[in-house]
């Protein structure tokens, strides 16, 4: 095992090489090149996905989710897109496909013997199960992508994947860490992170960034990476629909894609969501108390929205 004393580059090639990464023995802030999931997963610092969770729904679930870690499935679909477009043709060898079907053709059901043995083999070989219809939308998702200019260039450049980011948060001095799609470093860093969404339409990409915290996630990483000593960052979110609902130049079925940047006002939202999960944080670290919801009645009532829908606002 290796321990590592992180402090900002001087030569980033020499630094990438030197620091591949290998979990530590001793957590040192920095920069942590092809980090592995696992070992990710294993540092004991707080990140954006935990301090979402506390904020959303409350410390005990945040609690759960740190000590009893399950990978949804949804997550399982978004990482392996991830992988596609990172790791390009390599990408399969983390995967085994059910692609079992019935005698009519329609894909096997997932509870039977057959079912059973396969999900064994998997774990055992330690791959992650895809449907072969999960396979199949994430190739035309990234072929999407790559006919898609902006998006092409982000990932075609020569960048670092799955580089870790361990620092002390300035204002609470909490360890904390992150995992980064992809960094481009340089005087003006830029951070690439994929997202696989219902809809990337106007209104409803700016709605889903509110509802799944990803400008707390961008808050985060600007913060941790000027925390190390670069450059602020920009942030790029390559935003790709999970159905296929448009057509390209040659009328052939793709899903839509779009290339953002949060603008000021959002990522000082993020911001301040984040001083307060941590101030929330840093409090239930230092009492040991994770609570969930108040033990009594509670009133309720129902969103604006909905009351203004009847004139009963």
């Amino acid at each position: 095992m290796k321990t590592y004393k992180l402090e900002w580059m001087a030569d980033v090639k020499a630094h990438r090489e030197t620091h591949k990464a290998v979990l530590p023995t001793e957590i040192l802030t920095g920069l942590y090149f092809d980090m592995p999931r696992e070992c990710y997963d294993a540092i004991p610092a707080a990140n954006q996905s935990t301090l979402k969770t506390l904020l959303k729904e409350s410390p005990a679930h945040a609690r759960a989710a740190i000590l009893f870690r399950v990978e949804k499935e949804a997550w399982t679909f978004g990482t392996a897109f991830d992988k596609r477009i990172l790791k390009g043709n390599g990408w399969m060898n983390d995967y085994v496909v059910w692609d079992r079907k019935t005698a009519k053709g329609t894909p096997a059901p997932r509870q039977s013997k057959a079912w059973d043995e396969f999900e064994m083999t998997a774990i055992a070989d330690g791959k992650i199960i895809l449907r072969e219809q999960d396979v199949e939308a994430i190739e035309l998702m990234a072929m999407s992508l790559f006919e898609y200019g902006t998006a092409k260039r982000q990932f075609t450049r020569a960048v670092d994947h799955g580089v870790c980011l361990i620092w002390n948060d300035p204002k609470t001095g909490l360890l904390m860490k992150a995992l980064l799609d992809q960094l481009a470093l340089g005087d003006m860093p830029t951070i690439d992170d994929l997202k696989s969404m219902a809809s990337v339409a106007p209104g409803e990409l700016e709605r889903a960034i509110v509802n799944f915290g990803y400008d707390v996630q961008g808050a985060t990483y600007i913060r941790g990476l000027t925390a190390l000593g670069a450059n602020k960052p920009n942030i790029l979110l390559t935003c790709v629909e999970k159905e296929p609902r448009i057509v390209n130049k040659d009328d052939a079925l793709r899903h839509a894609v779009r290339v953002v940047e949060m603008d000021h006002n959002t990522l000082l939202r993020g911001n301040k969501l984040l001083d307060a999960a941590l101030d929330l944080y840093q409090s239930c670290t230092t009492t040991g108390r994770w609570e969930a919801y108040p033990d009594r009645v509670e009133l309720v009532t129902a969103p604006e929205w909905a009351l203004r829908e009847v004139g009963a606002q």
